[in-house]
């Protein structure tokens, strides 16, 4: 509203220079009807005008953009550590599924929004079990060990090489790690199952 009274101001002076002016005493014998009927016509030209850009103005203020509600994505919460401090040993060819305890997905859970978390464990519940198809379709010979309740990993190899692996360094609450007992345990992106099983166990 404050740049729309200057304006008015400029008009208003406009009118009045024009009524005052030596040239209007020149026409004072018309009639002083029609010089009223036309002062009020622009005024009323002019009141609608000002109304219009006010109400303008006052629209646009009120349009404010609304921020879309934030969503704490997966990778915003740090996974909480174990509750067990057991280790599991494995010593043969194998494709390990690791899985949080209970009270770390309580606490997962509570640090994440309700529809992002369930839509998180349903996309890890397919993946593990698409890749156990895999792996028992096209890889028999290799074992599937279910780590719960587990800590520590710790891979021997042939060699008698020792490789742990520590789960509460692992972001994800659950995940798949392959070992072959002369190859060091590779963490294995389970979207990619049959890609990483071949280059893995195969060369």
């Amino acid at each position: 509203m404050g740049s729309i009274l200057p304006a008015y101001g400029i008009i208003k002076n406009l009118i009045n220079s024009f009524f005052l002016s030596p040239e209007y005493e020149n026409y004072s014998g018309l009639s002083l009807t029609l010089n009223m009927s036309f002062f009020r016509s622009v005024s009323a030209l002019l009141l609608t005008l000002i109304v219009f850009l006010s109400s303008c103005t006052n629209t646009s203020k009120k349009e404010k953009t609304i921020p879309e509600k934030s969503i704490e994505k997966k990778s915003n919460y740090v996974k909480p550590t174990a509750t067990f401090q057991d280790t599991l040993f494995i010593d043969i060819p194998a494709a390990v599924f690791y899985h949080a305890d209970s009270l770390q997905l309580q606490a997962i859970k509570a640090k994440t929004d309700e529809g992002v978390f369930n839509a998180t464990m349903h996309e890890y519940f397919y993946q593990m079990r698409n890749a156990r198809i895999v792996l028992k379709k096209e890889w028999p010979a290799i074992k599937i060990i279910e780590a719960k309740n587990i800590r520590y990993l710790y891979f021997k190899k042939k060699n008698q090489e020792v490789a742990i692996i520590d789960l509460n360094t692992k972001g994800d609450p659950y995940g798949l790690f392959l070992f072959d007992s002369n190859k060091d345990p590779q963490f294995t992106d389970m979207m990619n199952i049959d890609t990483q099983l071949y280059f893995y166990f195969k060369k």
